[in-house]
């Protein structure tokens, strides 16, 4: 094992009609951030890229918590380029994923079922996270 990826991604609420459109998802992914850990839990790498929402809006509360900005977003890559670019990254390194919290992955298994996001190195990342 090379280490452990500690992944944290940031949503918007998907509210009203956009709801129905997006299969019910309360919440869509903003930004994903990751680091990778060595056995020593030191950061040997890290990554970050924003993500454009298909159905959620940025609201005043999300942008105070995390600074993303509507330009960050304007800009940004779809869930599914922005995860190639996870995967790039990580690459052939050997990790056990991790977030603070399962709803970290929960989230991630929802938005990739509802959006068809099929790709086996994201299943197998989802399949390696401690939760």
């Amino acid at each position: 094992m090379d280490g452990y990826l500690v992944v944290d991604l940031e949503m918007c609420m998907v509210r009203g009609g956009a709801k129905k459109r997006s299969r019910g998802m309360l919440c869509e992914t903003i930004q994903i951030g990751a680091v990778i850990l060595n056995q020593e839990n030191h950061i040997v790498d890290d990554f970050s890229v924003y993500v454009k929402p298909e159905y959620g809006k940025l609201n005043r509360f999300i942008k105070d918590l995390t600074g993303i900005t509507e330009e960050n977003l304007d800009k940004a890559p779809p869930l599914r380029t922005a995860l190639m670019k996870l995967a790039n990254w990580l690459g052939e390194r050997k990790v056990i994923a991790t977030s603070w919290s399962n709803a970290d992955y929960i989230q991630l298994a929802q938005e990739t079922r509802v959006k068809k996001i099929k790709d086996h190195r994201i299943n197998k990342l989802l399949d390696s996270s401690e939760r």
